[in-house]
């Protein structure tokens, strides 16, 4: 982490503490697609992404915090066992990533895939943006889970 080259790749084992925000609904956002013609998606045309940021905590020192952000197609494969809906509008799907949450801050200290990067100020991702603060954001790892177990793996 302590790096000054990014955006960088790494792996990190931690502990599941909370998701935010804390309301499972918020869990999904609504968007445009970006790059698609309104023709073709349709006037209108919205699709729903994941964007939630996981709290962790380092399995070797329970003090040491570290949010990251979960959000897009990275969100997406991560919780592939369900595609990202209206979460207001869904209530089994709210019910099952809550289990799902829940089950990984019950379970031992999980690996994720991790890109630190800096992001710009306007909160998008980007190689050379003009400050210094960093962001962390899940990268290449998926989940295979129902809610009474957990399984994942690092995709390389």
């Amino acid at each position: 982490l302590g790096s000054s080259s990014l955006p960088r790749a790494f792996r990190l084992r931690a502990r599941v503490v909370r998701a935010l925000p804390t309301d499972a609904a918020c869990w999904t956002c609504t968007t445009t697609p970006h790059g698609v013609s309104e023709a073709s998606a349709g006037v209108g045309a919205q699709y729903h992404q994941y964007r939630v940021v996981l709290q962790l905590a380092d399995e070797h020192e329970p003090s040491a915090f570290l949010g990251l952000i979960l959000e897009g197609a990275e969100g997406a494969r991560f919780f592939s066992a369900l595609a990202p809906c209206d979460l207001r509008a869904s209530n089994v799907s709210r019910s099952v990533l809550e289990k799902l949450v829940d089950t990984m801050r019950a379970s031992q200290p999980l690996e994720f895939g991790v890109m630190a990067y800096r992001p710009t100020p306007e909160g998008a991702f980007s190689l050379h943006p003009p400050h210094h603060s960093v962001g962390y954001r899940i990268v290449g790892t998926e989940l295979h889970c129902c809610p009474a177990s957990l399984d994942y793996r690092l995709l390389d």
